[in-house]
C-alpha cells in the first residue's frame, strides 16, 4: 500500500529544489465534468530510483506534467494534470506511474509510454490518446472506473 508524502519528505522536496511540488494546492476528486485545469506548478520529473507520492497535485505545463525515467515510481492521487504542448504523462523508463482519481489532459495525448514501465490509472478520466511506442514491454493499464476520451 502506498502512502502520502510525509512532512519530512515534503521538506526533502523543498531542499532538493522541487519546492513547487510541496506547495501543491488541494482540489476535490475529479469527475468527467470537471472544470479546466488552472494554475501552474513545476512538472514532476523523476529518475534513478526516486519514489514520489503526492495527493492533490495540480500541474499545468507547456511540456509533460509528469516525466518518469529510469526505475523511479510516481504515485498521484486526486490530481489534475494538463499539458498545453505535449503528452500530460510520459513514462520513459522501467518504473511505474500510478494515477488514482485523476483528471489528465494533453495537447498530443494524455499518456505516452516508451520504456519498460507502465502507467496505471484507477478511477481516472484521461482526455486524449494513449500512445505506446515501447519495445520493452511498457504499457498503459486502465483499472476500474477509468475513462479515456
Amino acid at each position: 500500500m502506498k502512502t502520502l508524502v510525509s512532512v519530512t519528505a515534503r521538506f526533502a522536496l523543498i531542499a532538493s529544489g522541487l519546492a513547487p511540488l510541496a506547495a501543491c494546492v488541494g482540489v476535490p476528486a475529479v469527475g468527467v465534468s470537471a472544470p479546466a485545469v488552472t494554475g501552474t506548478r513545476e512538472p514532476i520529473v523523476c529518475g534513478g530510483t526516486d519514489v514520489i507520492t503526492l495527493d492533490e497535485p495540480v500541474i499545468r505545463s507547456s511540456g509533460p506534467s509528469v516525466i518518469a525515467r529510469d526505475r523511479c515510481a510516481v504515485t498521484l492521487s486526486n490530481c489534475r494534470l494538463a499539458s498545453t504542448g505535449d503528452f500530460a504523462v510520459r513514462n520513459e523508463g522501467s518504473g511505474d506511474v500510478a494515477l488514482e482519481h485523476c483528471h489528465v489532459e494533453g495537447a498530443k495525448g494524455s499518456v505516452h509510454v516508451s520504456g519498460a514501465g507502465s502507467v496505471y490509472a484507477l478511477h481516472s478520466t484521461l482526455f486524449g490518446r494513449i500512445v505506446n511506442t515501447s519495445s520493452e514491454g511498457g504499457s498503459f493499464v486502465p483499472q476500474g472506473g477509468t475513462t479515456v476520451r
